[in-house]
Formats: C-alpha cells, structure tokens, sequence
C-alpha cells in the first residue's frame, strides 16, 4: 500500500470522527476522499488536462460514483486512463484493464456525422466499503474547450485543487460562482485554488436550472483558436465577429433557390407574411440532423448546401432561414443561444456559453423568432427550451446581447368544453372539444404525432382517463396537427367512462373536474424553499363541464366556491345545478414560470387549496318517494 493512498485513507478515516460529523455522515452512499483537477497551458492552442479522483464507495447505491465517462471532440483527446479499486485501507483489489474500457460516438442516435466521442469505464466492487482511485488525461487543440472547475458534487467532497499551470503564458478571465477564496500563487506560472469538506450540493424539487451548479469557476481564454479560425473572448462584439466569419459567404443560395424562394412569396402582401411563408417552406422541406465534425460543431454549412441536401443542424438551418429571408429583401440574423434548461447565460463572462442557434427577424412594426430545428410551431413561437434566454445576435460587424420573449398564461393555455349524460349506475356519456395553444399545444402535437392509429386513441384514452375511470374513448377527431400551428390545436372526443359517479346506497358522488386536477404531490413538502420553484412555462387551464343527472336525484352537498388571486397564479371555480343538470367551471392560471422564494409560503398554500378543492365531490342523493 502506498504512503500517499495511507494518508488519505487516514484523512478519510478522520473525517468520519464525531468532531466532523456536520461535514460528512456515515450513512452517506458515497464520499470524495480526492478530486485534483490541473489544467496545463503549453500555448494560445495547446493544453493538457489531467484528472484524479479517489472516492469511498459505502453503498450499492454509491456504486454509480465508480462510473465514469470521459468526453472527447476533434480538438480534445483522452490520451491516458488509468483506474483501480482498493479496500478500505488502501490494499489493490484489481486494475482497470484495457478491455473494461469502451469507446463510443456521444449520442449516437442524434448525430449523423459526429467527432463527439466518450470513453467510458467502471470501477465496482462486491464489499463494501471500498475505494476506487482513477486517472484520465486529455490534451487540448484549442482552449476554447477549458474546462470549468465543478467541486461540489451529490455527496460530500474531502477536498478538490484546480490548478493552472502556465497561467502566464496566456490572458484569461475567470467567473465563480459560490467561491470566495481566492486562488495561492504555488509558483510564477502556477495558480492553485483549494477547497475541503464541500458540502453536498443543496437539491430541491424543480429548481431553476441555473442553480444545480452552486459552487464552480469557468475559465475563458481572451483569445482563441479552433482549427484556422482564431477568435476572442475579450467581449461579446468579439465573440459575434468571430461566428461571423466563420458564416461569411455562406448565405448565398444558388440562382435556381433565389427563384423558388420569390415564386413562394410573390403573392405575400407583407414582409410577416413572406417570413411566414418561408418558414413554413423550411419547415417541410428540411429536417433537423446534427452534423458536427471539427469546426463544423461551430461552423455552419452553407445555405447552398442545405437548400441542395434538405438536412442540417440548427446553424445550417438558421443559415438557410437567413439567405431566403435575405433573397427577398428581409434582413434576418442568426442568434447564438444557451437553451434555458442549462441555465441563464452570465452577461459579464464573454465565453463558450451557447449551446443553440435560432434566427433573429427584426421586421419594422414586429419582431419574430424563429426555432428552425422546430416543425410543429407556428413562426414566431419558440419552444419553452428558447424562452425568456439572453441570446447574442449576430450582426454584420457586431453582437447584441437580447433576451428573447416569454409566452404568457395566455398564450400556453387549453380549453375544454364537455357534456356528459350520468346513468343511476354512475356510467358517463360524454362528447367534448379540447382546444390548446402555446406550449400546451406543441407537447400535445408532438405526442400525437409521434403516436398514431390504435397507439394515438390509446395515448389519448389515457390522457382523459386518468380522471374517468374504465373509459371507453368512442371517436375522436383532430384539427390543426399537422398544419395551421398559428390556429389552435383541436380535439374532438365522445365516448363513456363506466365509473365517473360512485353509489352508496342512494347518493351518487360527482367529481366534474376530469382533465385538470391537482394531486397532493404538486405541493411542495419543504417548509423553507433555498431555491424559487421553477416551471417550464407559465400556463392556464379552463374547464367546462355540463351533465345531465339522473332524473330524482337533487343536489345535496357541493363545495364552496372558491376564488384565489395572487401574484403568480389564479384559481377559481364555480358551479350550479339546475334543471337536472351540473354545470362546472374550473380555472387555474399561472402566470410566473420561477416563482420567487418571498412567495414560496403563499405558493404552498395556493397549491393546497387548489388540490383540497379539486378532491371535493358533489353529492346528490335521490329524492324520498311520497
């Protein structure tokens, strides 16, 4: 056994002494014991990165931190890996075999031409505890691709270094995020940063994306090279330049696509109109396929190209969306996006951020956005991924950082109109019409699409029965899936649910809220929130239900009507029996994607009250014979 393995089986053995029990549990599946990160700068373009990591496995569960990947492009190459697993005090068990190392495309079933690559190995023992201790390193063809120091994992860390060894050598900047310790000059051309007993990182149910990464430092070259293209980091006009040229000349189409494209909007009365048309045009003659073989993951191929092979990635096709518009006089721009499921992008920190490029119309009385890789949405309409993001438009000779709008309650909402006629028995008939915009509409376009015949009235038999119970969907009928995405999507269904009412003995117990209910598990458990609760998109569900009830049976008992205004959401129902029959209004409007951690109490009771009243039957009971 080694003295250095010794040492940090003893520092972990330490660690687990009650004196530093709030730092690290017994009861935890698994324990970082070391993470040293160094990042060697050999030049503007070289750098060699190299990895190791000694972490505790105590559980089967803490078996997954033995898993390791390793990324590699067509400028960053894993050129060692070494691994072993040891027992508690540190004695060899096994190697890692060059065998038990597999090589793989990243990906794979998304990407038709791909240098995106990973390595990928594991580490797994039967006894518990154990120790695995691994090595990897990689060589760098570009700092571009400078890897982010990430310290804080799941579980607790014993300590975690980052060192950059010829800092000298180059200009950089550097962003943190949680740190406040500053770096130790180890030498001239070393810097170090250190950081022991890390925590685990705090996790809470839909938290922001920006906020899973609670303690980190990115690092950004002020200049860089990819291939033959050099470009800067040193501010955002910098980084817009550089893609420019990388786009230069590619959004020339051929004589024959200048003609097809003016024949499509000649009859267009307006230029909103003509972009519509055009992207309706990309949206059925091309399809979304990642090409990305070295500079070719940044630069895109030429609007010739994808006018001639119907295919490409997002840039291709915002290349080719901006020379249509561009042949018929439209200025357009493409826009270098950060979706906004890996957070927001940090404004002061010019750097690689983006992983995503949509097209920037700015027409004089509007502007549009347009998600090319997107053919179920109308244009205009961005996919909730795109929304509410800072963005950097690329212009001529400049960037513009803007942030791209969000959709509204109003815009992300479903209506549903229905009529049922209830048996004594509790058996429902029914016929209704669903009709949704926005977000709702483009999830249930793509579920519908994606099923069809049998597998799309299964899909849709599941969707209203989760609330009508034994459900029986007759026919349905759709408006709008494949077509007019500006219009509403159309549902039209009629069928019987055999057990929508409950007997006992001579009450029947209505529930009228059949697509839309709370359940107890939408309400968040925490008493105190770290972090705002985070949505995909603000959304709004209004539902109608008339039915008809049984002939002799009275209204009983009913819920109070409620009717709730905060400032995130909406709640309100109301309803009313006459005539025999039970007409129900249902609506729930949130209007704030993130609500904040000063509403989070008034979000919890707003959630509750919502799903007390959306248990609530309605009870009628037959009228006594004289």
């Amino acid at each position: 056994m080694s003295i250095r393995v010794f040492i940090l089986v003893a520092l972990l053995i330490a660690a687990y002494v009650p004196a530093s029990a709030d730092c690290v549990e017994e009861d935890v599946d698994a324990v970082v014991v070391l993470d040293e990160n160094e990042f060697i700068v050999r030049s503007e373009n070289k750098a060699i990165y190299r990895k190791h990591r000694i972490v505790r496995i105590n559980t089967e569960a803490g078996q997954k931190y033995g898993q390791v990947v390793v990324r590699e492009n067509r400028y960053v190459k894993c050129t060692h890996i070494s691994g072993k697993i040891l027992d508690a005090e540190g004695n060899l068990i096994r190697k890692l075999g060059k065998g038990d190392i597999r090589k793989n495309p990243y990906f794979p079933e998304y990407v038709l031409y791909q240098d995106t690559k990973y390595q990928a190995f594991e580490l797994k023992n039967r006894t518990f505890p154990y120790l695995v201790e691994y090595i990897y390193e990689k060589e760098y063809e570009s700092l571009f691709f400078w890897p982010s120091w990430l310290p804080q994992m799941d579980v607790p860390v014993l300590q975690s270094t980052y060192t950059v060894v010829g800092h000298d050598k180059i200009d950089y900047r550097t962003h943190a995020v949680g740190l406040t310790e500053p770096p130790v000059q180890v030498k001239a051309s070393e810097r170090k940063w250190e950081l022991t007993h890390i925590k685990p990182r705090a996790k809470e149910r839909s938290m922001p994306p920006e906020d899973r990464i609670q303690m980190g430092l990115f690092f950004a070259p002020v200049a860089f090279k990819i291939g033959k293209s050099p470009g800067s980091f040193s501010s955002w006009d910098a980084v817009a330049k550089w893609y420019g040229a990388l786009a230069d000349g590619r959004y020339d189409l051929p004589p024959t696509a200048i003609q097809k494209v003016r024949e499509l909007v000649s009859e267009a009365s307006s230029d909103r109109q003509k972009v519509e048309i055009l992207y309706r045009y990309l949206q059925d003659h091309t399809r979304y396929v990642a090409i990305e073989l070295g500079i070719g993951a940044w630069q895109p191929y030429s609007a010739e190209w994808v006018f001639k092979n119907k295919y490409g990635d997002c840039k291709d096709l915002s290349t080719f969306m901006v020379a249509m518009l561009k042949a018929c006089g439209i200025s357009a721009y493409p826009t270098l996006i950060g979706t906004r499921d890996r957070g927001v992008l940090i404004r002061d920190f010019p750097s690689n951020q983006f992983n995503h490029c949509i097209t920037f119309v700015p027409l004089q009385r509007d502007t549009l956005w347009l998600e090319c890789t997107a053919d179920l949405i109308a244009a205009g309409e961005l996919p909730s991924a795109d929304e509410g993001c800072d963005v950097l438009v690329v212009k001529e000779n400049a960037g513009e950082i803007v942030r791209t709008p969000q959709s509204t309650s109003r815009d992300n909402c479903q209506i549903s109109t229905i009529k049922g006629h209830l048996t004594t028995l509790g058996k429902l008939a029914f016929s209704g019409e669903l009709s949704s915009t926005g977000n709702v509409a483009t999830r249930l376009r793509h579920s519908l699409r994606d099923n069809k015949g049998e597998e799309r009235k299964r899909y849709l038999g599941s969707k209203l029965g989760r609330y009508l119970p034994v459900l029986d969907l007759a026919t349905y009928e759709i408006d709008n899936l494949h077509q007019d995405f500006d219009q509403p999507l159309v549902v039209r269904v009629s069928g019987t649910s055999e057990k929508f009412g409950s007997r006992s003995a001579k009450r029947l117990f209505v529930n009228p809220n059949i697509l839309n209910r709370a359940r107890p598990g939408s309400v968040p458990r925490a008493k105190k929130r770290q972090f705002s609760v985070y949505h995909s998109y603000p959304f709004s569900y209004v539902d109608s239900l008339s039915v008809d009830i049984p002939k002799g049976y009275v209204l009983e008992t009913a819920p109070e009507p409620v009717e709730i205004t905060t400032p995130f959401g909406f709640f309100k129902t109301t309803s009313h029996f006459s005539d025999g029959a039970l007409r129900y209004t249902r609506i729930f409007r949130l209007d704030e994607k993130q609500i904040q951690q000063s509403d989070y109490e008034a979000y919890v009771s707003f959630m509750k009250n919502i799903v007390k009243n959306d248990q609530i039957p309605y009870v009628f009971v037959a009228e006594t014979k004289r």
